[in-house]
């Protein structure tokens, strides 16, 4: 039977820090270039400027939900400064489909990691600033990992060992790095799975869900967590689909 109480643990501790990152992320791609959309206007019988195009960037529910399990995995925002971007350090983090490594990096460099730190995939040479070392690896078309491309991973976290900058290792499911790596790196933190939490922060960033009687309204048509976390992305990113 689905509990469909509101959440005792609502709302989470983490979720000032979601908030934050997506207004960070929102902030980042308006300080991007868009190239402008004309659409046409059944009214006036032309055409006029549009900003759908910086809209679905904005509300990329893919994107919003990797943001929320981000938080509610490795925030607030102090935790994941003290353990990911300390002088030193070395993170991995785990429960990570192959699929997710370039969405991970591109909300790393798009929000989650302050602006003034750089992000950099290779070794970075005479940084001019702050610098997070960002390893992993190089996924086929397929979502399928090679022996080489694990190869020239583990050659990338070793080349970055030697340098201050922090490290933040991403190891996908389904990858076992060579004994020798396994000795001295730490335990990796494993990324959230989705809950019922996490679905409903996100469905009230989408559709606006302001009060307590809308949430309720919500999680009465939420799966247990059990289910969430199965659900097969491309559904849940077609369920997300619906105007409300």
């Amino acid at each position: 039977m689905i509990n469909t109480l509101p959440p005792d643990d609502y709302p989470p501790a983490w979720l000032p820090y979601a908030v934050t990152l997506i207004r960070r992320l929102s902030e980042s791609v308006d300080s991007e270039a868009v190239a402008p959309v004309e659409v046409w206007d059944g009214d006036s019988g032309g055409t006029r400027s549009s900003r759908t195009e910086r809209s679905i960037i904005t509300t990329h529910s893919g994107r919003l939900l990797m943001l929320i399990r981000m938080a509610a995995s490795f925030g607030p925002e102090e935790s994941f400064q003290d353990r990911v971007l300390r002088p030193g350090g070395v993170t991995m983090w785990a429960g990570i489909k192959p699929r997710e490594l370039t969405l991970i990096e591109y909300l790393l460099k798009h929000g989650v990691v302050p602006s003034n730190v750089q992000v950099y995939t290779r070794s970075p040479h005479r940084p001019s600033g702050p610098v997070l070392q960002l390893c992993k690896p190089d996924t086929q078309y397929t979502g399928e990992i090679s022996k080489a491309m694990q190869a020239a991973f583990e050659n990338r976290i070793s080349e970055a060992l030697p340098l201050p900058a922090p490290i933040l290792i991403l190891l996908p499911d389904g990858l076992e790095l060579s004994e020798p790596l396994q000795r001295i790196l730490p335990d990796p933190e494993r990324l959230a799975p989705i809950d019922r939490i996490i679905m409903l922060v996100l469905l009230c960033e989408l559709y606006n869900v302001s009060d307590a009687p809308e949430r309720e309204a919500v999680l009465r048509l939420l799966p247990d967590d059990t289910s969430l976390a199965a659900l097969e992305y491309t559904s849940l990113l077609m369920a997300l689909r619906a105007p409300s």
